[in-house]
């Protein structure tokens, strides 16, 4: 093993850097085989529910509804049920799914401060954003 002086040291790096630049250029260039990657995914942006209506008409029960504005893309809707946990973040835990634009759910136990949110999954099974709506 050789002791490592500073000309040896500077050579060392001025090769790992000549190295790296060589490694840089030609990550940048691609191959041939696989100049055109990342390939496209060719799917939709999910759209999102619109006016998302949480009613409570008894003391578990609730009634959940929304609106779509092009529902020949949903496959289905996901409910969840939203609360806040004690470390102050939302945590959502999927209810049920369904294909129509209402809902009836039914806690178990009542839970201060639930909320409810949709989203839409397309028919190429793409999930879209949450929206979260609190009861009336």
């Amino acid at each position: 093993m050789r002791k490592l002086t500073g000309k040896n040291t500077h050579q060392l790096l001025a090769r790992i850097v000549a190295i790296g630049i060589l490694l840089s250029a030609w990550s940048v260039s691609g191959c041939k085989k696989h100049g055109d990657l990342p390939a496209p995914l060719g799917v939709s942006v999910p759209p999102t529910v619109t006016n998302l209506v949480v009613n409570n008409p008894q003391a578990l029960d609730y009634d959940i509804s929304w609106d779509i504005a092009d529902p020949s893309v949903v496959r289905m809707y996901r409910v969840y049920a939203v609360v806040r946990g004690l470390n102050g973040r939302d945590s959502a835990e999927l209810a049920d799914s369904t294909t129509s634009t209402s809902f009836l759910a039914t806690l178990a136990i009542p839970i201060a401060g639930v909320r409810f949110g949709v989203t839409v999954v397309t028919l190429e099974n793409v999930e879209g954003a949450m929206v979260v709506a609190a009861p009336q």
